[in-house]
């Protein structure tokens, strides 16, 4: 029988992008994780192989479309979650993807009139 494949999101830190205030200059893939283990903010590994890759491909994976947000305020229990209500402003939408060997990518679909306008105040994605 095969083990039931779980995947758990932390939120990470520590991989930057910079931003542009040019909206035509804006990423259209950013790299969120590393193959590999990758630090998370409460001190446990996240780890990103083929296990996850898999898990990304399943039918029935729930993160096909995703908020690039503010300061995370999408992210239940954060200050900015507390400060904001719905609908909460984000920068853009996009997809994640699994490149075996490099790492986990948010490929954005679009960017928001608010994500275009802020870009200019925001040194990196983290």
């Amino acid at each position: 029988m095969d083990k039931q494949a779980k995947v758990i999101l932390m939120r990470t830190s520590g991989t930057a992008v910079c931003l542009s205030a040019d909206a035509a200059k804006l990423p259209r893939r950013i790299k969120i994780l590393n193959w590999g283990d990758n630090p998370n903010m409460y001190g446990k590994r996240v780890n990103v192989g083929p296990l996850f890759a898999k898990c990304l491909s399943a039918a029935t994976y729930p993160f096909r479309q995703v908020a690039l947000d503010f300061e995370h305020n999408t992210y239940p229990g954060t200050a900015a979650y507390k400060e904001s209500r719905e609908p909460r402003p984000v920068a853009g939408f996009g997809s994640i993807e699994v490149l075996e060997g490099k790492g986990v990518y948010l490929t954005m679909s679009s960017w928001t009139p608010e994500g275009e306008k802020m870009a200019v105040n925001y040194a990196d994605v983290s």
